[in-house]
């Protein structure tokens, strides 16, 4: 993951990169919506407008997929960007 932290614009925005190495179609597409998804919840906990770039390499199993939103809270938490949600 990749964040720019100064940014003149007052909202946030995203964008997703994803290598072939990570998994067939439906996969790739399933961690693009996954990561959206979390993006689209938890904006308006951002601290500050942030511009992310999230690039995913590996290869990334069905099953993983579902601990996305917590590895991406637990990652934001931890680098002061997101507000203490429950």
């Amino acid at each position: 993951m990749r964040y720019i932290p100064e940014t003149d614009e007052n909202f946030s925005s995203i964008g997703i990169t994803i290598s072939k190495k990570a998994g067939i179609p439906v996969v790739r597409n399933r961690i693009k919506r996954t990561t959206r998804e979390w993006f689209r919840l938890n904006k308006v906990y951002f601290l500050k407008p942030l511009k992310l770039v999230f690039r995913f390499k590996n290869k990334i199993e069905i099953g993983d997929i579902k601990k996305i939103p917590v590895q991406l809270t637990d990652k934001f938490k931890e680098l002061n960007l997101l507000l203490r949600i429950k």
